[in-house]
């Protein structure tokens, strides 16, 4: 089913997000916890069309808790983007026409399975299945746009898509991908 359809990229990412990530470990090496945070996508004012993605919170990893922060680069085209990590190398395309994108990605010998959702203006998410040598995580995370935050809303608008994800219930019986 799909999402609601993004027509200009840009408009809809433009601005502060909540975040909250669960991350499970179905290795059971220890890495199961969360991130809680905020995040903002805000122009590059030297590069055209460049949003610059930038999150700062509280993660839990493990017995480890702390602050911790993440920035990427969206180079956006329309509905479209390419994403890149902050040192400039390339991650993922990014493709919400239909409020809807999966994706994957090769990290050394780990594969990173990624699916994009748009619930509405001010609420998508993101599920990124991790399989190789050392790690099988599930990454789930939720981006809230405070409703109060002037760039939401503008973009063209498909039915909502239904409830997806993965059925942590099952997936932490089973400890599969």
């Amino acid at each position: 089913m799909a999402g609601l359809a993004v027509s200009d990229l840009a408009a809809f990412l433009l601005g502060n997000w909540r975040v909250d990530r669960e991350v499970f470990d179905a290795s059971r090496r220890g890495l199961t916890g969360a991130f809680s945070g905020t995040a903002a996508f805000t122009f590059d004012e030297h590069v055209a069309g460049l949003l610059r993605y930038v999150e700062h919170g509280t993660l839990r990893l493990g017995s480890h808790r702390g602050p911790a922060f993440r920035c990427l680069s969206f180079q956006v085209d329309g509905a479209c983007a390419q994403v890149a990590f902050d040192d400039g190398r390339y991650f993922h395309d990014l493709d919400l026409r239909e409020g809807r994108w999966e994706v994957d990605h090769p990290c050394g010998d780990d594969r990173y399975s990624g699916r994009f959702d748009v619930d509405h203006a001010h609420r998508w998410r993101q599920q990124w299945t991790v399989n190789g040598p050392e790690k099988r995580q599930f990454i789930r995370t939720v981006l809230e746009r405070p409703v109060t935050d002037p760039p939401a809303g503008r973009l063209a608008v498909n039915p909502e898509a239904g409830e997806w994800g993965l059925d942590w219930s099952t997936a932490t019986r089973s400890g599969t991908a």
